[in-house]
């Protein structure tokens, strides 16, 4: 299943809890914005974003090879390697995302953005440059693109976490991604790619889309103007 199908086959299930996580990650990304605001100058603060969603995004990107050790594991020998309980699975996976955030991604940050390190084969932070670039230089439209870049990407690398701590408490990879979200992608997931676009497909439509039955639920506010 290509790209151009993957609308045609989501379909909208229902999961309140999520959509209470979305809502509170939602929010958090929209302090981090507004306190970085505050914090750094107009030239500094676009560079300070793309930055820090790239450092976040490579580390959620580090926990696939361990959720794919789990699952091997797990399946070669299932009576030593019992489910957990999902909470407990998600304190697992943030207790690791954390360490690895500490030990791989803080000291070697720097030299992976020079690298242009990729997220994936569509996602790397030389795409970016030119947007941070004009955004400091004043251009408010690229400003709200890398403000929106940050809070779509993010919330799907919030998700990637949750997902982690679904299959580790036993779900099955691919029903792992509508066990914590109301829409179910198409598509293969056979890579990290393939996970990835399938959060950001859920991360847009919960800013900015509509659901199958035509119900609007877009999210996304733009922040108001930066003050300088």
């Amino acid at each position: 299943m290509n790209n151009s199908t993957l609308l045609i086959f989501c379909v909208m299930l229902k999961n309140e809890n999520q959509e209470y996580v979305l809502d509170k990650n939602l929010q958090d990304k929209y302090d981090i914005l507004l306190g970085w605001r505050k914090r750094y100058t107009r030239k500094e603060y676009p560079r300070k974003v793309m930055t820090n969603l790239f450092y976040d995004l490579y580390a959620g990107k580090a926990l696939w090879p361990k959720v794919a050790e789990f699952v091997s594991a797990r399946d070669k020998s299932p009576g030593e390697n019992p489910n957990i309980d999902f909470n407990k699975a998600l304190k697992i996976i943030h207790d690791t995302r954390r360490k690895i955030q500490l030990e791989k991604i803080h000291p070697n940050l720097d030299l992976m953005l020079s690298n242009d390190v990729p997220i994936t084969a569509k996602l790397c932070f030389s795409d970016s440059a030119q947007a941070i670039e004009s955004a400091a230089s004043g251009n408010d439209e690229d400003l709200e693109k890398i403000e929106y870049s940050y809070i779509c990407h993010g919330l799907a690398s919030n998700m990637i976490s949750y997902w982690a701590a679904a299959v580790l408490s036993g779900k099955d990879p691919e029903k792992a991604i509508y066990f914590i979200n109301d829409v179910l992608p198409g598509g293969n997931l056979e890579t990290f790619d393939d996970l990835f676009e399938k959060l950001i497909f859920v991360s847009g439509l919960y800013l900015s889309g509509e659901t199958t039955s035509g119900r609007n639920i877009g999210k996304y506010k733009a922040l108001p103007a930066f003050s300088s």
